[in-house]
């Protein structure tokens, strides 16, 4: 854009702003003087976006006030739209102060910075800074407190109601509900399921999970159980790029409300801080890829129902955890998952992208709030069948477990073990010896390790004592052909 001097009148209004006004009138004459400032920079060509900015940054160093400024902004508005101002409000608040008063102010009695202004009948908590109320209710203001303000303690709960009571006091639950199921949280009503999941939902999970029937009803029932309860175990999506991981991630944050959604990469497991766990429904981790002991201990401690959450600066405490957890990567080595883990549900998936299916120009619905309402109305009604107490596996899970594997564990496992009868036993010592003959440019492995691969495999390898020395003995066939023990190490190569 090529940048023109705006009109003297704009160039004195941005370089001496007017101070805010004082007091609950708002003068007719600011307006115009806003407005005709506007009006002149977009005359000059300036964008809405970058007239606006200028303006707002000239009025901030005459310490106007967020309420003030937000009055301004709308004036610039009207300066792009209208040809002509209309005549000015007298009093830009009367439509917040109505809300205001009508709502009820809860204060938190542990921290009285923390409020909250609930309007029951308008089904919202309001944006409103206490700081400004007397400002915005004027002489309203002392009875508003006297008839609406609540000390309460504030919690969060996504399955509990809005307000309750222990011992005498009241209790506010700051939780957000998703549009679908405002008018239930702040007004009682009751929620309407609908019958039948909707058909773009069941035409993408078709081709997500390559049409696997068991993994499309798992994941409509994980999702249905996250709407009541936290689920037992994560749902993992592992595999390609670009078939739609994201997109339910998408689809997770419209229905559980933005609000109780958090998506986050591996970096918070790196760390001990794990402050966005706190206050969320759905945990959403995209592009995972953590290795060591004690990165995948932390994924399986977000999965208990009681945490201690740790942020930076802040002492820890114990919170009760409401996170459902989805983790997506496209690495089939993201996590290394054991056979006996419980924490994990590997659904299916398919290998083709979705810009190779007609579900690509359907993108912007599949995304939409409006589908993700008509789909919770059908998960709040279902009727839930899978057993989500125990792991879901899908045909490929194993192929992915042994995936994770190291050449020495996948070589101990898949092949020593095979054509050995069950009984064998070797003590741990001379298995070291075999397996640095095998791989000599590694160190073997200690004896703490193959005794924890032992137990990821005990239906394979069992590791006894006898005369004081460990011994590791054959209880069992490998769990794969040698067509499936193939395509580990294939994946294991891809990955």
């Amino acid at each position: 854009m090529t940048e023109l001097p705006p009109a003297k009148a704009t160039i004195a209004f941005l370089q001496n702003p007017p101070y805010p006004p004082n007091g609950e009138r708002w003068p007719v004459d600011l307006n115009d003087q806003i407005f005709k400032c506007a009006k002149d920079l977009q005359q000059q060509r300036y964008s809405e976006e970058e007239a606006s900015k200028r303006i707002l940054s000239a009025l901030s160093e005459k310490s106007w006030d967020e309420v003030a400024l937000a009055v301004a902004l709308s004036v610039i508005r009207d300066a792009y739209r209208k040809s002509q101002r209309h005549p000015p409000r007298t009093d830009p608040n009367a439509d917040l102060r109505e809300r205001i008063m009508r709502s009820t102010w809860f204060v938190n009695i542990k921290d009285s910075s923390e409020n909250a202004f609930v309007d029951f009948e308008g089904c919202q908590t309001l944006e409103v800074d206490p700081r400004h109320l007397k400002k915005i209710l004027a002489d309203q203001h002392d009875e508003y407190k006297r008839a609406n303000q609540v000390i309460a303690y504030f919690t969060y709960d996504p399955h509990g109601p809005l307000r309750s009571s222990r011992d005498g006091i009241a209790i506010y639950n700051r939780y957000a509900p998703p549009e679908w199921k405002k008018r239930n949280y702040f007004l009682g009503e009751p929620i309407k399921p609908k019958a039948e999941c909707p058909s773009l939902i069941i035409e993408y999970l078709n081709h997500f999970t390559c049409s696997d029937q068991a993994s499309i009803e798992y994941t409509l029932d994980w999702l249905a159980n996250a709407l009541h309860r936290k689920n037992e175990t994560m749902l993992v999506a592992i595999g390609d790029p670009g078939i739609g991981k994201g997109v339910l991630g998408t689809i997770m944050k419209n229905l559980f409300g933005e609000g109780n959604f958090y998506k986050a990469r591996d970096q918070m497991l790196k760390s001990q801080f794990n402050g966005a766990v706190r206050d969320c429904q759905l945990l959403f981790i995209d592009e995972i890829a953590i290795r060591s002991k004690v990165e995948v201990d932390r994924l399986k401690d977000l999965i208990n129902d009681t945490i201690e959450i740790e942020e930076k600066g802040v002492d820890a405490i114990q919170a009760r955890n409401f996170a459902s957890i989805y983790i997506a990567s496209n690495r089939n080595t993201a996590i290394r998952f054991e056979p006996g883990d419980r924490r994990f549900s590997i659904i299916e998936l398919t290998k083709t992208p979705l810009e190779a299916t007609p579900l690509i120009k359907r993108i912007d619905e599949l995304t939409n709030p409006e589908l993700a309402n008509e789909l919770a109305l059908y998960l709040h009604g279902r009727e839930i069948r899978s057993n989500l107490h125990k792991p879901f596996r899908a045909k490929w899970a194993a192929e992915l477990v042994e995936a994770n594997l190291s050449d020495w564990e996948h070589w101990l496992i898949f092949e020593w073990t095979r054509g050995r009868k069950i009984g064998f036993s070797i003590t741990i010592s001379d298995i070291q010896k075999e397996l640095s003959e095998k791989f000599p440019r590694y160190k073997p492995p200690g004896r703490e390790k193959i005794i924890e691969v032992s137990k990821q495999y005990n239906n394979v390898l069992r590791v006894t004592k006898r005369d004081g020395r460990h011994i590791l003995k054959v209880v069992g066939e490998p769990p794969h052909t040698d067509d499936q023990a193939h395509e580990g190490s294939r994946l294991r190569q891809i990955a």
